[in-house]
């Protein structure tokens, strides 16, 4: 499995913060959030990591000369010309997957402890095309799936619907948490345009194939879009490592 860590956000709600430096290297307990999704995907054993770039691409590119992970090779997908949104930047990134095996998509302004092995097993124990991290949560839009997990909607809160097939009457709400596998035949099913959202494609995979809810209740889940959200992941990220280390 390779891995597309997606750093290139403009992070417009965490200004101040970055109106001079990129959202990906805000520091949370003195760790860049890139660091951070770069350390987490190579603890899962991949080895080869692509980082998209836009914002401060410089500096992102200036950043990666640093990390040092033995056997694991970090490459740069350059979008400095435009924000390719996150479907964009998945299908820029085809030839980097490949034709076979999977693909690890993960936002990086997020901070997990989902084991990215065992959602790999589950992608594959179920022959799914995609499968999304899905959480319980309050969120301005939802992912609708049916009882078998299958994804068959979106909404939000403006009471706005994008249905699979059609609309089916029971379905379970969750909120997208920004990590994805993908089967890498699946990326010949996107669409021939530039800047698209991943949403859209998986609505649109979803009405011939699976594109499945997988659901950790054990792992830790942070998003540090938002000021405010930077100061929650702050005291829990610290309270989590002091008491690693005891």
């Amino acid at each position: 499995m390779k891995a597309l860590i997606l750093a290139a956000g403009l992070g417009t709600r965490l200004r101040p913060l970055t109106d001079h430096i990129p959202k990906a290297l805000i520091p949370v307990n003195g760790v860049t959030l890139l660091e951070r999704s770069i350390r987490h995907v190579a603890q899962s054993g991949v080895r080869e990591i692509l980082v998209n770039v836009h914002y401060f691409a410089d500096q992102v590119e200036t950043f990666l000369q640093h990390i040092e992970l033995p056997d694991v090779k970090i490459y740069i997908q350059d979008e400095r010309e435009i924000l390719l949104d996150t479907g964009g930047s998945m299908r820029l990134a085809r030839d980097f997957f490949g034709k076979t095996g999977q693909a690890l998509v993960v936002n990086a302004d997020i901070i997990s402890t989902l084991d990215f092995g065992e959602m790999l097993a589950f992608h594959e124990s179920n022959d799914a095309a995609a499968t999304l991290d899905v959480r319980l949560r309050s969120s301005s839009r939802q992912l609708l799936f049916d009882d078998k997990n299958q994804l068959r909607g979106w909404a939000n809160n403006k009471g706005e619907f994008k249905w699979v097939n059609g609309p089916i009457d029971t379905y379970n709400q969750f909120a997208f948490s920004g990590i994805q596998i993908i089967d890498s035949a699946a990326f010949d099913q996107m669409p021939d345009q530039f800047v698209f959202s991943s949403i859209d494609w998986y609505l649109t995979l979803a009405q011939k194939h699976k594109v499945l809810a997988y659901q950790s209740s054990s792992s830790i889940w942070l998003d540090v879009g938002s000021a405010e959200k930077l100061a929650i992941a702050e005291e829990i990220v610290s309270k989590l490592e002091q008491n690693s280390e005891r």
